[in-house]
């Protein structure tokens, strides 16, 4: 049975250990599943990283990956994912975590939406010039400046990613850009109470809106009482799907709305037995044998990101 795989957010730093040196993209370029595909998450904090041309290094990343690995492509458009998963490579697509990468510019956005960029965060953990985050300020909503940053991103085509924004900057956004809004990495908070996860009514309007969640396999946002699940892989898997069936239950559309965002290279507390994306097919069976069909399971993997990404229209 063939596995299809379509991950949501993986972090890409690329000054601090190289895009790949956390052994992903060599996962993803086996041909363990067909299709394939990732999303790569362009990361900085401004206490730690030097920002200025950070999201550059990190499309000439891409670029040189692809240039000497005949099974990975950069795909600078949601039409490239077909063309090469097709012919058996992993489509590897840019997103920013954090405005701050692209200096809160929305003339920064848009040179970045022609090198290639297919999704943008809002803020990260940190407040920003564009809106509070869920950690910083979590009161407060987008700015003027964030406002038209979003709808830049509205206007390029480009998926807005609310995971970290802050809950009133969260429901601005679904109204400013419907049908371009995810939560890329974010479980559900009825749960697992952390200001990371969202609640079932951040669910219901991002789902409603035509957008997608992204199962986060962060230990900490599946459970209060996560050293279990580091443990246990029986335990893990059920907490999982717990979160899955969770957000199933919330919209009249199910499975849907529901991907990928398992947050590998962005975070060090995994569950028992899903270390990296070569270990992704337990849960694809785990999925199957609790119930799921596999047309729904499918749609977790891989075809809802898909069909949420081709719908933000950036051909």
């Amino acid at each position: 049975m063939n596995v299809p795989y379509f991950d949501a957010h993986c972090d890409t730093v690329t000054e601090d250990k190289g895009l790949f040196d956390n052994g992903l993209a060599v996962d993803l370029a086996k041909e363990d599943y067909s299709p394939r595909a990732q999303i790569f998450a362009v990361y900085g904090d401004s206490e730690k990283h030097v920002l200025d041309g950070r999201f550059d290094r990190a499309v000439e990343t891409l670029a040189e990956t692809a240039r000497n690995n005949e099974k990975f492509a950069f795909c600078r458009s949601v039409n490239e994912i077909a063309l090469h998963t097709e012919k058996g490579r992993t489509a590897g697509l840019l997103s920013v975590e954090g405005a701050e990468v692209l200096a809160c510019s929305p003339e920064r956005l848009e040179m970045a939406a022609s090198q290639g960029l297919i999704m943008t965060g809002i803020t990260w953990n940190h407040a920003n010039l564009l809106s509070g985050s869920c950690v910083e300020a979590p009161e407060r909503g987008l700015t003027e400046l964030g406002k038209l940053y979003v709808q830049t991103a509205a206007r390029l085509n480009l998926a807005v990613d609310v995971s970290h924004l802050s809950p009133a900057g969260t429901m601005q956004v679904i109204e400013l850009a419907p049908g371009r809004v995810l939560a890329s990495h974010s479980n559900a908070y009825a749960l697992c109470p952390h200001p990371r996860n969202l609640t079932d009514d951040q669910f219901r309007a991002i789902a409603l809106s035509g957008g997608v969640a992204g199962i986060n396999l962060y230990t900490p946002f599946l459970t209060e009482n996560d050293r279990k699940i580091r443990k246990s892989r029986q335990e893990a898997a059920e907490c999982i799907i717990a979160h899955i069936r969770h957000f199933a239950c919330l919209t009249p559309l199910g499975t849907k709305p529901i991907v990928l965002g398992c947050d590998f290279d962005g975070c060090d507390l995994l569950p028992a037995g899903l270390k990296t994306s070569a270990d992704m097919e337990t849960l694809y069976f785990a999925l199957l044998n609790a119930g799921f069909t596999k047309e729904e399971t499918d749609g977790i993997f891989f075809n809802n990101l898909l069909r949420f990404l081709q719908q933000t229209g950036k051909a």
